[in-house]
């Protein structure tokens, strides 16, 4: 049995799979017509790109029986915080797999390898602007952050804290380099008491 179509198969899968999810979160929660299309076609374009090989080559090649890596699995598989970490996870699942079917191509095909680069390229961005879509891109910045430090307080630390969140203030860092773990981390808590 050949190692390379068993590594394509699985990895032309992968890219299906996370575009499914992707796509869908398009569709169904975004109502992007536009997105929902791009991840459309790059299932399509990855079905024609493969079309190049020998008709079943993938398939016959198939072992699920023989695969060690079903029955793995990390905690962070079992469960999703929430639909916007199902996409992030499938951005991330999408980019490997087809970076894995652009290298393995290049044994086989130069052609392939290309295709499988231009269509990794679109993956990233198609990926790039679901996870953005979904409120899952870039960190939302901080309108003000305040670092506190006790002993450069000018009044007491609690009054400066309140102040702080009073203020508006959206992120808090507390720097004691001069106390113990446990002193840190009661200073943590009070602060947290009082947002």
């Amino acid at each position: 049995m050949a190692l390379e179509p068993r590594i394509l198969d699985a990895n032309a899968n992968r890219v299906r799979e996370a575009v499914r999810v992707l796509e869908d979160a398009a569709r169904l929660v975004l109502g992007d017509g536009e997105l929902a299309g791009r991840g459309k076609f790059l299932r399509s374009t990855l079905t024609s790109q493969l079309a190049a090989l020998p008709p079943g080559w993938l398939i016959s090649n198939r072992a699920v029986v023989e695969d060690v890596g079903t029955e793995l699995e990390s905690p962070s598989e079992i469960r999703r915080s929430s639909l916007a970490a199902c996409c992030e996870a499938a951005a991330s699942r999408l980019g490997e797999a087809l970076r894995v079917l652009e290298e393995v191509s290049k044994t086989i095909d130069v052609d392939l390898s290309r295709a499988m680069k231009d269509l990794r390229y679109q993956g990233y961005r198609f990926a790039a602007d679901v996870v953005a879509a979904m409120g899952t891109g870039r960190a939302q910045q901080w309108n003000l952050c305040a670092l506190v430090t006790k002993s450069l307080c000018n009044c007491p630390w609690d009054q400066v804290i309140q102040g702080v969140i009073d203020g508006g203030g959206q992120a808090l860092q507390i720097r004691e380099p001069d106390v113990s773990d446990g002193e840190l981390l009661e200073m943590i808590h009070r602060a947290v008491s009082m947002a």
